[in-house]
Parts: C-alpha cells; sequence; structure tokens
C-alpha cells in the first residue's frame, strides 16, 4: 500500500483540515504573500502567519454584515455546546480517527498550499485535534458539508508516493499525540476588538533569553495526549483566593487548553466555589441568561443585570498553575475584563465561564486565552504565557 506524499509537508501539531471555497482565496491570499520568517536564537527560521478568526470578513462563514458584538458573543455561546460534547466524545474514543467537520467544528483558520504549483486551501487552526491533513483525488467517501477543493497530485511535481511503511509518516500509534513540532505559539485578539483585526500565529523555536518574561506551566500527560493538559492549582477573584481546594483541581487529568472552544468550563465542585466568589464581588442583581432561550439546553452561566449602570465596577480573576521551574511554586494567569465577562444582550452581562458536568474535562477557552502571547512548547513539555494586547 502506498499514500501520496508531499516532500516539503511539515506535521503541526494543529488540525488544518480543507474546508472551505475558493471565493475566500481570491481576498486573502496576499496573507501568504506577507508571512513573515525570521531567524531564531539557534539559526532556524521562526514563521509568522496570519490566524483568520470565524467572525473575520475575510472568513468564509463570517457572519452577516452589521452583526452586533452581542450577537456574535450569543453566536459563541451556541458553539460552546457541541463543541463541548465533540471533546468530551474524543476523550471516550481515543481509538477513533473520526473527525466531524461543519459550521461548527472551528474557531480559527488560516491560508495554506500545497504542491508545486501551489494549491491553495483554507486550514482551521484547532489545538483540541491532532492530525494533519486535506482531501485529495481520486477521493472516495469526501466530506461535503462545506465547498471545497481537493488535492489534485497529478498537477504536483514535488508530489511523491512513499510505502505505509516510511518512517518519514505518523503510524497510527501516534495519530493521538500532539505532533511533530516542538513550539508553536499564537495571541489572540479579544472578540471585543474589531473583526477585521487578526491573530498571530507564530511557528519556530523558543527564545532562550525569553524576552517576552513568559511563565510556563508543564504539560500534563492526561487520557488523552492529544490534549494541552496542564495543573491548575487555585482561582483568585479580585486578588482573594476563592478557596478551591488544590485537590479538587487534580481530580481529574487537569484542566485543558484549548483554542477551539469559546467558553471556559469548569466541573461542579470547582464552578459552584467560584460562582459564590464571582457573585459576592459584583454589586449588581443576577439576572437570567438570554442564551438560555436559543440553546438546547440550559449553559448554567452567571449573569447580571447592569441596567442603568454607567461605569460598571466588575472585578478581575486570575487563574494558578504549578510552576515548571520551581517546585511547589505557582504561575498566575492574570484575566482582565474582556477575558471574563460577555455583554451578550444590551444591559445583561454573562461570565464566560459556565458550569460543566462532573467527570468532564475543565477547558480554557480561546475568549479567556485572548490578549495572552500563549507558547506551546512541546520539546520542552510546557505551556507558557504572558498578557499581551493582541490588537497591535
Amino acid at each position: 500500500m502506498v499514500v501520496a506524499k508531499e516532500r516539503s509537508h511539515a506535521l503541526f501539531i494543529l488540525l488544518l483540515t480543507v474546508l472551505t471555497s475558493w471565493t475566500y482565496f481570491a481576498q486573502a491570499a496576499s496573507s501568504y504573500q506577507h508571512t513573515t520568517t525570521f531567524p531564531s536564537e539557534n539559526g532556524s527560521q521562526s514563521i509568522r502567519v496570519d490566524l483568520i478568526h470565524r467572525d473575520h470578513p475575510l472568513s468564509p462563514i463570517a457572519p452577516a454584515e452589521g452583526t452586533t458584538l452581542s450577537e456574535r458573543l450569543q453566536a459563541a455561546a451556541k458553539r460552546y455546546q457541541k463543541r463541548r460534547t465533540l471533546l468530551t466524545s474524543r476523550g471516550r474514543r481515543l481509538g477513533a480517527f473520526t473527525t466531524p467537520i461543519t459550521a461548527e467544528s472551528f474557531e480559527y483558520v488560516i491560508p495554506l498550499f500545497f504542491g508545486t504549483p501551489l494549491q491553495p486551501f483554507t486550514g482551521m487552526v484547532d489545538t483540541g485535534s491532532d492530525l494533519v491533513w486535506i482531501q485529495c483525488l481520486p477521493c472516495i467517501n469526501c466530506y461535503t458539508t462545506h465547498p471545497h477543493p481537493e488535492f489534485d497530485p497529478t498537477t504536483s511535481s514535488s508530489e511523491a508516493y512513499v510505502p505505509c511503511t516510511d518512517p518519514a509518516l505518523c503510524t497510527a500509534s501516534n495519530f493521538s499525540a500532539r505532533g511533530d513540532l516542538d513550539v508553536f505559539a499564537f495571541c489572540l485578539v479579544p472578540y471585543t476588538a474589531a473583526t477585521t483585526l487578526t491573530s498571530a500565529l507564530v511557528f519556530g523555536s523558543r527564545d532562550a533569553t525569553n524576552a517576552l518574561g513568559l511563565v510556563y506551566t508543564p504539560l500534563l500527560q492526561g487520557t488523552s495526549p492529544s490534549f494541552y493538559w496542564v495543573g491548575m492549582v487555585g482561582v483568585s477573584v479580585a486578588g482573594v483566593d476563592a478557596g478551591i481546594p488544590t485537590a479538587l483541581f487534580a481530580s481529574t487529568d487537569g484542566v485543558l487548553f484549548d483554542s477551539g472552544t469559546p467558553l471556559t468550563y469548569f466541573a461542579p465542585e470547582i464552578y459552584d466555589p467560584l460562582h459564590q466568589s464571582i457573585a459576592g464581588a459584583i454589586p449588581y442583581p443576577v439576572a437570567p441568561d438570554p442564551v438560555d432561550a436559543v440553546v438546547a439546553k440550559p449553559l448554567n452561566r452567571l449573569c447580571f443585570d447592569l441596567a442603568g449602570v454607567q461605569s460598571p465596577v466588575l472585578p478581575t480573576m486570575a487563574y494558578h498553575f504549578t510552576d515548571a521551574d520551581a517546585a511547589g511554586a505557582t504561575v498566575d494567569f492574570d484575566l482582565g475584563l474582556e477575558n471574563i465577562y460577555m455583554n451578550d444582550m444590551n444591559t445583561v452581562w454573562c461570565l464566560a465561564i459556565v458550569r460543566g458536568e462532573s467527570g468532564n474535562p475543565s477547558i480554557v477557552g480561546n475568549i479567556q486565552q485572548a490578549n495572552h502571547y500563549i507558547e506551546h512548547d512541546v520539546a520542552l513539555n510546557r505551556i507558557g504565557w504572558t498578557s499581551k494586547d493582541c490588537t497591535v
């Protein structure tokens, strides 16, 4: 048995899935010409590309012109439920390689090109998935959910057929691993920023000088090695510890950093005391969640009615993780207001945090990862971050 292989193709730790139309590339191909490369400290090259959110005007499924921030946030809340179901099911069937591709499957995309001459595709970028694949001609049982091209190997001079036993190919035993790329980082613009802004995605070697001042927490193995598990040990609200025992965070595989999930999700034993701490620090009446009327099941978010409040006074938060560099120490993941609160409908503000179900993993979603430079260092088995304005 043989498979097609592009000689220059590198396996990313992200799922880059072909799923969109040629119209997008008529506008977005310029991102390829403006991809930035720069040398790292060991002489290798780092590459920076534009990471495009699904709500960006160049996205293949951008919302209609005139869509408000509140409408976008409500849509993100609805997508969260489908994403949570997907991640939970993947965690329970680690031997299965099925990844359903729908309009609800992704949050970020990048333009990709394969072959010689180049053939354009759109890649779904997702740290909660583990395979790199495109659909190739001849294609049997292809995904047809979205209009998209298939890679035509017969038109590529750099395409070659190799045996499935070739050591350069991934085997089934490591399909569920985080991947072969040692280091990558991103800086996500917040939902409150203009939809025309793009986020930064950087592939390349780590900075040995740590000029950005990143703090690091170890990566944990977890039940699914595809995911980026980390060890959370506590939460603070307005600088005060929420009183959640560290053992509760350790009762599961840890906490998962996932770029494909909009909302943050905590198991009840973690969420409930956090809910109490936040409610006690916010002097506004609790309100029903406006999204609950349009979703299959309630989100279990904490919402507040800020009617008539001109300048809301809301507490910040911080998550605490084990320190990768000092035994027994912790590092903080500070959250700004744009990471915590969602102005879902006029005067109603809701947390970007939901109450999950016992036994399911807790997830730090992309709303709370925004305005942080986050580095995934697979080689050194760690994730690092620093707070940063990702709009500049």
